[in-house]
């Protein structure tokens, strides 16, 4: 059974999972999924604009208006940029293996 603490931890967990979902969607179709179209580099890159914007706003958060949820807003956008790496390098690890394997197939007939 989980404890009250782990259970508060699951919720504000999944909470921000449909957040970061629904925002990626809205994304999607606003953009029509470019992000398909670039390298894992440059979404790495895009990753790294996030932290510095961030970095940028957490040295003058007096200034920042809501900064609180801009920052939220960043660090959402940083994991489903980092979803999308993943699903990218899944999916090239998929047509390498199969590309070793059809190899090996027909180098051993």
């Amino acid at each position: 059974m989980l404890s009250f603490s782990a259970t508060i931890i699951i919720d504000v967990y999944d909470q921000y999972i449909k957040k970061a979902k629904s925002l990626m969607e809205k994304k999607n179709s606003d953009y029509e999924e470019a992000w398909k179209y670039l390298s894992i580099s440059s979404i790495k890159d895009l990753i790294m604009q996030k932290i510095f914007r961030i970095q940028g706003m957490e040295k003058r958060f007096y200034e920042v208006e809501n900064y609180a949820y801009k920052v939220q807003d960043n660090y959402i956008d940083i994991l489903n940029y980092a979803y999308f790496c993943f699903d990218k390098n899944e999916k090239s690890i998929k047509i390498y293996f199969f590309f070793i394997s059809f190899h090996f197939t027909f180098s051993y007939l």
